[in-house]
């Protein structure tokens, strides 16, 4: 029999068993939603640990208060824990002058820009051109992406691309920085170009990077004083902020209670924790995050048996119920291998058709969930109970992790559920052909 009367046959036979498809198509497309949305959920959170790991703002412990009578005290310590790689007084490191920088300015922005502190422990990895070495001064690393943006733009409207400069365009190029540290003086410095890193990778389009002691020379030269200091230190890894906080207690030089409440209220006021200190997000990207990895991992496992499970009872309830069409067939002439054929390919249309629905579901699930999100955040809950803003403030921090859709995983568990139909079809039809007093 030709493959194309085989497909024939098979198609009249889904249409005209509309009804009795729906034993596969139904608990298929259920599990496979479960399935996707839980992938996605794994994907996405472990894409934003590892955006974590490699992200130098993240890496960041600020608020380290203390008074000029202790200072060298207070800096011995923190050279003697291991993890510490960078240590910069908060205020020094800002530069306390307006930066606007020639060329980065276009017809959309007017090139201002903030410079922030590294050292070669600290640097980005690079796509491009070097890393910073001890011997380096007047460096800068720009990231790929770069937006100089304007005091005066209208944050209400989306950046548009034609916004953003390619920073690779500058390798190896110096680029003018002015510093206007009032209104009647200003000076300006060349830097060279000599890396530029992944503005996607560290989710940074903002921030060009200079050696940690060029910013303390810039800070003589304008003549700033911080009337008090507040350093920041930058620990080697993420996954030993938590230690380096355990031994900055012990030592008394900051209190981890302390600085996570802190963080509360700056949250409460709507400034940038990324600016402030790691506590809060730490709790939540790191440790939060991996515990949630671990349990939809569990999930997903067994969600997959049970994806397996249903594969088979539903196929051979459908193969039960068909029996009596299989001997049919057979009595009007077809072959084994024709019978084979027709079921199987019938079954594979099935699983694909199920695929299909399961995918449209899963995107529009994905957007009704993200609109309901976005919704239950723009509630006032701060004249209702403390509870439910302990919940909006949870799923706050748990929208602000990136949605990855993982299309790889999509194309490999829709091929997977396609083979293994077509081999339990096979397998059962094989039992229902060879004895024809089989009953399942």
């Amino acid at each position: 029999m030709t493959f194309n009367k085989i497909l024939d046959i098979s198609i009249k036979r889904i249409k005209q068993n509309r009804k009795r498809n729906l034993i596969l198509i139904v608990p298929l497309c259920f599990l496979l939603i479960i399935l996707f949305s839980i992938n996605m959920i794994i994907y996405s959170v472990s894409s934003q640990i590892e955006n974590i790991q490699n992200s130098i703002e993240l890496r960041t412990i600020n608020g380290i208060s203390y008074n000029q009578q202790n200072y060298n005290q207070i800096l011995e310590n923190l050279q003697s824990i291991d993890h510490i790689q960078m240590i910069a007084d908060q205020y020094e490191q800002k530069v306390i002058a307006v930066e606007t920088c020639e060329n980065l300015k276009n017809s959309f922005t007017d090139g201002y820009i903030k410079i922030k502190p590294i050292n070669t422990k600290t640097c980005p990895e690079v796509i491009s051109g070097r890393k910073i070495s001890e011997t380096d001064r007047y460096v800068i690393i720009l990231p790929s992406k770069i937006y100089a943006n304007s005091n005066f733009r209208d944050y209400t409207n989306p950046i548009s691309e034609n916004e953003y400069i390619n920073g690779e365009t500058l390798l190896n190029k110096k680029i003018s920085i002015k510093f206007t540290p009032d209104n009647t003086n200003s000076f300006e410095k060349e830097f060279l170009v000599v890396g530029i890193y992944d503005s996607q990778k560290y989710n940074n389009t903002k921030t060009p990077y200079v050696p940690i002691q060029v910013i303390r020379e810039l800070n003589k030269e304008i003549n700033y004083i911080p009337n008090y200091f507040q350093l920041q230190i930058t620990v080697d890894n993420i996954s030993n902020v938590e230690e380096t906080l355990r031994l900055l207690d012990e030592k008394n030089i900051i209190s981890k209670n302390n600085l996570e409440k802190e963080a509360e209220n700056t949250l409460a006021n709507n400034i940038s924790k990324t600016e402030y200190n790691i506590s809060q997000s730490l709790n939540l990207s790191i440790e939060t995050m991996e515990i949630i990895k671990k349990l939809i991992i569990f999930l997903f496992i067994i969600s997959l048996i049970i994806l397996l499970f249903v594969l088979l009872t539903t196929n051979i309830n459908k193969s039960y119920l068909q029996t009596s069409e299989l001997w049919i067939l057979k009595v009007e002439g077809y072959t084994n291998k024709d019978i084979q054929k027709i079921t199987i390919i019938e079954n594979i249309f099935l699983c694909i058709i199920g695929i299909l629905i399961s995918i449209i579901i899963f995107i529009l699930l994905h957007y009704i969930i993200n609109f309901a999100i976005e919704n239950i955040l723009q509630i006032d809950t701060l004249n209702l109970n403390l509870k439910l803003n302990e919940i909006k403030e949870q799923i706050y921090y748990f929208s602000q992790i990136p949605q990855k859709i993982n299309p790889i995983f999509i194309i490999i568990l829709s091929i997977c559920v396609i083979i293994i139909e077509a081999i339990n079809t096979f397998i059962i039809n094989h039992r229902i052909l060879r004895n024809k007093n089989s009953i399942f």
